[in-house]
């Protein structure tokens, strides 16, 4: 299962504190787990580690099955040897995480969503596509941290799979 962080604020920890945590912890290219979702067949299991990949078949149990306690997530890309790249950030809740992440990350045959077209192309070229999942307390801060991370960070080269203000894609 992939590692969630968890950050509630209070009496030790403020807001530039935990969107500061939050980031880090979204930015941490150490612990990202690589998903396979170019294997669609059954294959035998695999013990993980933090930064081992997971097979699709483990992702559809976990999102199908899993208790996923997050509402903030990252979604990379690497090419061969590259450096993971950040490509998107989403939020959601406690309660819609699994449908969340499902809707990004596999095909879906009522409707497909951009960020699943762009995870398709990008396996299609030959990337790995990694994930990261993080645990914000109050859950209404989840907004909060998404929206300060795509106006620090959204450039030609990081997060470039958010739509812009005139609803073009970066």
């Amino acid at each position: 299962m992939p590692h969630i962080d968890h950050f509630t604020i209070g009496n030790d920890i403020a807001l530039p504190e935990l969107y500061a945590l939050s980031k880090g912890s979204l930015c941490d290219l150490s612990r990202i787990v690589a998903i396979d979702l170019a294997t669609p067949a059954p294959s035998p299991a695999v013990t993980r580690a933090d930064g081992a990949t997971m097979l699709r078949q483990d992702l559809l149990h976990l999102l199908e099955h899993g208790n996923l306690a997050l509402n903030c997530y990252a979604i990379y890309t690497r090419l061969g040897g590259e450096s993971w790249r950040l490509r998107y950030v989403g939020e959601t809740t406690i309660q819609r995480a699994a449908a969340d992440l499902a809707f990004c990350l596999l095909p879906n045959v009522t409707r497909q969503s951009s960020i699943h077209a762009r995870c398709s192309a990008a396996v299609q070229a030959g990337c790995l596509i990694g994930l990261r999942l993080i645990h914000v307390e109050p859950d209404t801060l989840r907004h909060f941290i998404q929206e300060k991370m795509l106006m620090e960070m959204q450039s030609g080269e990081t997060l470039d799979w958010h739509v812009g203000a005139h609803g073009k894609s970066r």
